[in-house]
């Protein structure tokens, strides 16, 4: 169990040469994923508000 909880939590990818594009290409990563975050939140709150009032939003 814990291999895979070191699996899950170590890098994909080799880091870029650059150190400035490694740390621009792991702000945007992390930006798209708090975006990802952000979209499935709105959309379970949508979902479920048209469920609690019975009509589309």
């Amino acid at each position: 169990m814990t291999e895979i909880i070191f699996n899950l939590l170590r890098p994909r990818v080799k880091p870029l040469a650059d150190p400035l594009h490694e740390r621009a290409y792991t702000t945007a990563r992390g930006t798209a994923i708090r975006l990802g975050d952000h979209e499935r939140e709105m959309n379970e709150w949508r979902d479920s508000y048209q469920f609690r009032t019975g009509r589309a939003a």
